[in-house]
């Protein structure tokens, strides 16, 4: 019953202009900025540990932005799912910087694409697999009628998909191995004994360093590559940035730590479309104060 329900929500707001979801989000937005909740309380104490050296008027613009944009990337979630893929690629407008992740592909090296937390991270899926033969990694639902649902979604323009976990991260490897091209998210908290504490805008985050290990192992060149939602439905425009080298280092810090600046250069183009919401800083080293 749930799966029906959230199939029907879902395809109403796929009718629906993105401008209008857009409008509707702003308001929203603004309901949860003025009552207090869980929700916003993480996303403030978030942007308050990252950007502590703004005033406390321009991190409560922060603030109340991100929670409009978040809700945006919710609303738009029927558009992405249940539009056809030629409706989805006409909305993104502008392409900055990919070329260089296709010339690298296409010159024989095998390529990990970083898609950080940051603007429409479903609607990247969309492109990704309309221009690389890309194998990504994803978080599988429960339900099996919801992981049907994302499936399709995320592989009806030519992308593969494979659950996290140890098989999951055999197929990644084998991959690049072949040369080929997987996506990955830098940003989420690894599990026990897969991460280091790094800095992340200045502030100690629990960091993995499994996609350093992978690059210097299979000599993959990174992107870190992400979609900015552009204001009331215009579009999105496509972001492609290098990583840095010392991501492969050795050092475990010295490559979580360049990692975490490779989210910071997305985050700093739209630093209120980033998930601020997600407990990045739900682990801390020990003896650190709670960041929540």
């Amino acid at each position: 019953m749930l799966f029906k329900i959230a199939v029907v929500f879902l395809r109403l707001l796929s009718v629906t202009p993105l401008s209008l979801l857009y409008g509707v989000s702003t308001l929203l937005g603004w309901l949860v900025w003025l009552i207090p909740n869980g929700f916003k309380k993480v996303v403030a104490d978030n942007i308050r540990a990252c950007f502590s050296a703004q005033t406390k008027k321009q991190q409560d613009q922060l603030i109340r932005r991100t929670i409009i944009e978040s809700i945006m990337c919710f609303l738009e979630i029927g558009f992405i799912y249940f539009r056809s893929k030629e409706a989805i690629l006409k909305k993104i407008v502008k392409v900055s910087g990919f070329d260089d992740a296709i010339k690298t592909h296409e010159s024989g090296q095998a390529v990990i694409i970083a898609s950080p937390h940051v603007g429409s991270w479903e609607i990247l899926g969309v492109f990704l697999g309309q221009h690389l033969p890309i194998t990504i990694l994803y978080k599988q639902p429960k339900n099996e009628k919801f992981d049907q649902l994302i499936k399709t979604a995320r592989t009806r323009a030519g992308s593969n998909v494979v659950p996290i976990g140890p098989s999951g991260l055999r197929i990644l490897m084998s991959t690049l191995k072949k040369k080929g091209v997987i996506g990955m998210l830098p940003d989420q908290v690894p599990g026990e004994d897969a991460g280091v504490f790094a800095d992340f805008y200045g502030v100690k985050a629990y960091t993995m360093f499994l996609m350093g290990k992978m690059a210097l192992k299979s000599n993959a060149e990174i992107f870190y590559v992400f979609a900015e939602r552009l204001p009331w439905g215009k579009g999105y425009h496509i972001h492609c940035i290098k990583g840095d080298e010392a991501i492969k280092s050795k050092d475990q810090v010295v490559s979580a730590t360049a990692s975490n600046q490779g989210v910071e250069q997305c985050i700093d183009i739209i630093p209120d479309q980033y998930q601020w919401g997600y407990k990045r800083f739900k682990r801390r080293p020990e003896g650190a104060e709670s960041i929540y």
